[in-house]
């Protein structure tokens, strides 16, 4: 602050020069000069400048000034409460915020940090100046500091009722705050009180979204529901609800209308389009997906993730091979220089016919990383978005063409040689990895350098750490993401509080550390109503439990031969062997069955499917009552009135016939179990349990296959049972020629032909 003996000079100088009285009264100078001046004559010359500044339509700079220094002098040797009693307190910060004196501003606040009351004269002016403090700091200590306060005045039992009775500026301000430090449980307040605080449509989205991303959709739905009825048409609020029930498990025809009525003129429609087009393409959509890429393609250049995925579906579509460069990459051109070996890495087709070996790949992608690190020594000038954006186009391009495949090796006890395909899974795999490991580069680096990130905000920071989880959970470092988030939560506390606890909560998941897990949901929504259930699949549920099986069924491996045809039409024979297959039973109590696919045990916890099933989807599937999870574990809701069943039950392992409808796993892998089972006797005095919700196919095929609607025990996905008397089936991972066999023969006999004598095949003639 500039010497305050020569204020009343300056002020009396200023004065002369606008024709204005001295501030105050003329007679009130000479009390000024002494260097011990009393409060009362200062606070006099305070109040006489604020009564200048108040009536000037448009005050001077230096008049500004002059304000915040008479207040700061008239307060100098007062308590906070003469200082609050003054009545200086609103406008000193406002001119504090006027004259940009972002850290006086901030100190102010942390000065009187008690929440400011509706009734308060100095509240708009506080939640003005938080909100100012949350966009101009971009320092993380200066941001931690806001967020500590911004908690302070959000995470009181009466939140919610504060919150309501606060003026919609001030309502607008603070949640725009909250977002920006990244403070979710304060976002989360915005969303779900009711009756809702003004915040508009365009900030509503960016609440949501940011919500749905760290808290998945079963915890936000409800608040996105809401949101669309008050704002129907906006892209980025119905974005919004999109994403959340797409994350709980609501179908594609579920999801369908919500693409359409959207007012497509709003600035926000491409990335709503970006996004209707990034669920489409995760969810196997491809027609929507194209069809939005394309929309979204009209309007500019695609972002580098949907480039990706653009590039996925071309090759889908025309069933060419990844050849060219990817085009995702070279769009990242701060980072070009680093990422040309990597570039050129992924331009060697996976094929088991190409030049490069596995190996080979393997060491060009070391040698890449090693080159991308050095050319990263000296950072490039990247803002957070950029980071954030370089991330997601890595994971997209690890996760596309070719390179998804490394996700498949290593879940199938057999070799993906020439024989099941051009493509070679293990040079796949080695590209991936590099991807992988850059993405994890990056990231690391990015988090390092967040004091030094222009407009760092905490929305992308918690982005960044979601990557590298992402890239450690792929390459099965569960317990190090644990780990590095820990430590990154403690260094930012008290910011992105919900969102790392989140993060945190799925990489003790990913971890099987249930303890770890449980601690963190405890800080998250739905804690009093949900648990942690741990993971195992079919031999350790078993075991955890001490129970034993009975052996139904075992098929050992059996040799054989398949025809191949080449592309140019030439076909040849390969040998083969099957897998060899088991089916078992075993008798439990206390099952519980729930969301039409998993079962849990008190002492087992949740019964995972094998590997090459989890390939094909996490596990548990979407679900409104699936929290979270992660490989060796989830947090479900516990059911709010769970039906106990004391009728005795046939129930099947690994039923996923309501998630992937397709033919194989139904007539091979479920029905050829349950008709052996009832062949075998086993529904003798049971009924076999299933989802109300398979399809009219299958439902025929079970009465063809001699299981009549009498024999069954339909239930809903949104149903919670608890069974006194359950009959296991255990999973089948692999087709059974016996069961196969004796399958076909029923089904042949149900559609009237003799399986002791099938019919012959005969020439079509037209």
């Amino acid at each position: 602050m500039p010497d305050t003996l020569d204020l009343p000079a300056r002020v009396a100088a200023l004065a002369a020069q606008s024709g204005h009285a001295f501030p105050g009264g003329e007679d009130l100078r000479p009390k000024l000069l002494h260097p011990a001046a009393l409060p009362a004559p200062r606070r006099r010359l305070a109040k006489g400048l604020v009564a200048w500044w108040r009536e000037s339509d448009s005050p001077a700079p230096e008049l500004t000034h002059l304000v915040a220094e008479a207040i700061a002098w008239a307060w100098q040797g007062q308590t906070d409460a003469e200082c609050l009693e003054s009545g200086l307190l609103p406008v000193y910060l406002r001119v504090l915020r006027q004259t940009q004196q972002h850290t006086r501003l901030l100190s102010t606040l942390e000065r009187w940090p008690r929440r400011p009351e509706p009734e308060d004269a100095w509240q708009s002016a506080a939640v003005a100046g938080l909100a100012h403090c949350a966009r101009t700091h971009t320092a993380l200590s200066s941001l931690r500091r806001i967020g500590a306060l911004l908690a302070q005045w959000m995470n009181a039992p009466d939140a919610a009722q504060w919150l309501s009775r606060l003026p919609a500026t001030s309502q607008q301000a603070l949640a725009s705050a909250a977002l920006r430090t990244g403070l979710l449980s304060s976002v989360a307040l915005f969303c779900s009180t009711e009756p809702a605080p003004e915040i508009d449509a365009d900030l509503t989205a960016r609440l949501l979204q940011a919500l749905t991303l760290h808290l998945g959709g079963a915890t936000v739905r409800p608040w996105a529901q809401r949101a669309v009825a008050r704002h129907p048409t906006h892209p980025g609020v119905r974005l919004a609800l999109l994403q959340a029930l797409a994350a709980s498990g609501a179908s594609p025809a579920e999801l369908a209308p919500l693409s359409q009525g959207v007012d497509m003129s709003h600035a926000s429609a491409p990335a709503f389009l970006s996004g209707v087009a990034t669920w489409a393409f995760e969810s196997g959509q491809a027609a929507v997906a194209r069809d939005c890429l394309q929309a979204l393609a009209r309007l500019g250049p695609l972002p580098p993730a949907n480039a990706a995925q653009w590039q996925h579906l071309s090759v889908a579509q025309t069933g060419q091979t990844p050849h060219a460069e990817t085009p995702s990459l070279t769009a990242l051109a701060p980072l070009a220089a680093a990422l040309s070996p990597l570039a050129d890495l992924l331009k060697t087709a996976p094929r088991h016919d190409s030049a490069l070996s596995a190996a080979d790949l393997q060491q060009q992608g070391l040698a890449a990383l090693a080159h991308f690190e050095r050319h990263l020594e000296t950072p490039p000038g990247l803002s957070a978005a950029q980071w954030v954006d370089a991330a997601s186009t890595l994971w997209a391009v690890a996760n596309a063409g070719a390179l998804e495949l490394r996700h498949w090796q290593g879940v199938f006890p057999f070799d993906f040689g020439p024989d099941l395909g051009s493509i070679d899974p293990l040079r796949a795999s080695a590209q991936c990895d590099a991807v992988l490991a850059h993405l994890l580069s990056l990231c690391r680096l990015a988090l390092r350098r967040l004091d030094h990130t222009e407009g760092a905000q905490v929305q992308e920071i918690l982005r960044l750490a979601r990557w590298q989880c992402e890239a450690q959970w792929a390459v099965g470092q569960a317990k190090q993401a644990l780990h590095d988030i820990t430590q990154l939560q403690a260094q930012l506390a008290p910011l992105g509080d919900w969102g790392f606890e989140a993060l945190r909560e799925r990489c003790a998941l990913e971890a099987g550390d249930t303890a770890a897990a449980q601690a963190s949901r405890q800080h998250l929504p739905l804690a009093t109503l949900s648990r942690v259930w741990p993971a195992h699949e079919w031999t350790d549920w078993l075991a955890a439990q001490g129970a034993r099986e009975q052996h139904l069924c075992a098929d050992p491996a059996l040799p054989g031969t398949w025809s191949i045809a080449s592309p140019d039409g030439q076909v040849r024979a390969a040998h083969f062997a099957t897998l060899p297959a088991q089916l078992s039973s075993v008798r439990l109590q206390g099952l519980q069955v729930r969301h039409g696919h998993l079962l849990l045990t008190a002492a087992g916890g949740l019964l995972l499917p094998h590997a090459w099933h989890r390939q094909m989807g996490a596990f548990p599937f979407p679900h409104p009552d699936l929290l979270s999870r992660g490989l060796g574990a989830a947090t479900l809701r516990e059911p709010a009135s769970p039906q106990r069943v004391s009728e005795p039950l046939l129930v099947l392992a690994n039923l996923d016939a309501t998630f992937h409808r397709n033919y194989y796993h139904w007539m091979v892998l479920t029905l050829a179990r349950l008709h052996w089972a009832a062949s075998q006797g086993l529904l003798q005095g049971r009924r076999a349990l299933l989802p109300a919700e398979l399809s009219g196919w299958m439902l025929q095929s079970l009465q063809d296959a001699g299981i009549p609607p009498e024999a069954m025990r339909l239930y809903r996905q949104d149903e919670a049972l608890v069974l006194d008397d359950a009959l296991v089936l255990s999973p089948q991972e692999w087709a059974s020629a016996t069961q196969v066999d004796a399958l076909r023969h029923t089904l042949w006999r149900a559609a009237g032909l003799n399986p002791a004598d099938p019919p012959r095949h005969s020439a079509c003639s037209t």
